[in-house]
């Protein structure tokens, strides 16, 4: 049966096509605006749309706007991020008013925060979620984390190389990446550490940043393309190198480990070897590319100065035909029953912990720091019945399901 199985997948892989579909969606459609800042999309699957004059979010037909009238805070909305509760907070700036700082919202009720409440500056332009479900703001004049009660700032008094944060990342160990005006600041949560140019970053101005599955950090710069950080040595990308251009204004990486650049030019993809271009000619509604996201099923995303797009290349008709075959569970596995090995398929590039449990809720293996398309299961000695699969993003909290035959003989 395992060999049929391999057999069929090999099939149905074969038969995808590698099309690409592109799909654009502007104010015309139901998009609040089209100035679009940053995307987010939540655990099920629903996209987030910062713009330039309220939110949008988007199920795949139905459009739902939000600004102040809901109960934003500011109609600017800088960034997005969601936490592991599925609470979608929303960084914001002076727009039309000298207002601004963070909206939480769960769903139903809205908080804000701004100074007054201990945010350090009203303009947010980052937004990260750690492991403990701190929440790190950064803003023109430092950075605040927020525990839920308690308030702390971070300033260059502290070892900032900037109170100009424009972004932040964390990595698997849990450090805190900080792109300044004056280079990365890295924070472990009791030392500083920066790197500039002197260290062999190509520009000190940090757009945005990308952490990938082997822990390398990617880095984007405003006049200098981008530099790869694996922790000891550094590589830089430009337009010689294949860049489409050397000012960066947002990083996505794929299931398939590769990077998509967004530039005020177009989009440039990465694959470690080659260099693929992707401009208003392609099919984009515009070439300035603010924001990138990648959803489960692998379609990217594209936030422009002129709306959305939606990119599919083939690579999710694989991922939407398991969902079909599993009758709605998140998690597909092969082959399914398992002799002495089943392969889970991953939901895309991102960092996990997966925990294996029998029908009573017992644990019966778990595996930490996941990472890639696929992971193999040896279920050699499991007992013969049906498991259970919880996995766990952990850059987003987000879980996914599912659940497979072992046969023991």
């Amino acid at each position: 049966m395992k060999t049929k199985m391999i057999l069929l997948l090999t099939i149905v892989f074969s038969q995808i096509s590698t099309a690409q579909k592109w799909i654009n969606y502007t104010s015309a459609n139901g998009l609040v605006y089209n100035l679009i800042n940053a995307i987010a999309i939540d655990a099920q699957g629903n996209k987030w749309f910062a713009t330039g004059d309220g939110v949008s979010k988007f199920d795949g037909t139905n459009w739902t706007n939000y600004t102040v009238a809901n109960g934003l805070i500011n109609n600017g909305v800088n960034t997005i991020a969601i936490d592991s509760h599925g609470n979608k907070w929303f960084g914001t700036g002076y727009f039309k008013t000298n207002t601004g700082g963070v909206s939480k919202f769960d769903g139903t009720n809205w908080t804000s925060y701004n100074v007054a409440n201990g945010l350090v500056e009203n303009d947010v332009q980052a937004i990260a979620i750690d492991a403990q479900d701190n929440i790190w703001f950064g803003t023109p004049k430092g950075v605040s984390k927020f525990d839920g009660s308690k308030w702390t700032t971070y300033t260059t008094n502290d070892g900032l190389a900037s109170d100009t944060v424009a972004f932040i990342a964390i990595d698997s160990k849990d450090n805190k990446w900080f792109g300044t005006s004056n280079g990365i600041s890295k924070f472990d949560g009791t030392n500083w550490k920066t790197y500039t140019m002197s260290n062999g970053l190509a520009g000190n101005d940090i757009t945005a940043i990308c952490i990938d599955a082997q822990d390398n950090k990617w880095f984007a710069t405003g006049s200098a393309g981008v530099s790869k950080f694996d922790d000891m040595n550094w590589t830089t990308y430009n337009n010689t190198s294949g860049l489409i251009f050397n000012t960066i204004f947002s990083i996505a990486i794929d299931g398939k480990g590769n990077k998509w650049f967004g530039t005020p030019l177009g989009v440039s993809k990465f694959d470690d070897k080659n260099w693929t271009k992707y401009t208003k000619t392609n099919g984009l509604v515009g070439n300035s590319i603010s924001a990138i996201a990648i959803d489960a099923q692998g379609n990217k995303w594209f936030g422009t100065g002129n709306g959305v797009s939606e990119l599919e290349d083939g690579s999710n008709n694989i991922l939407n035909q398991i969902k079909e075959n599993q009758n709605g569970i998140d998690l597909f596995t092969y082959p399914n029953p398992s002799l002495n090995e089943t392969t889970l398929l991953l939901p895309h590039y991102d960092i996990y912990t997966l925990t294996i449990s029998d029908l009573n809720g017992k644990i019966v293996q778990q595996f930490k720091e996941i990472t890639g398309e696929k992971t193999i299961l040896n279920t050699v000695g499991f007992e013969s019945g049906i498991y259970l699969l919880s996995l766990k993003s952990k850059t987003s909290g987000n879980i996914y399901k599912g659940k497979f035959i072992a046969i023991n003989r």
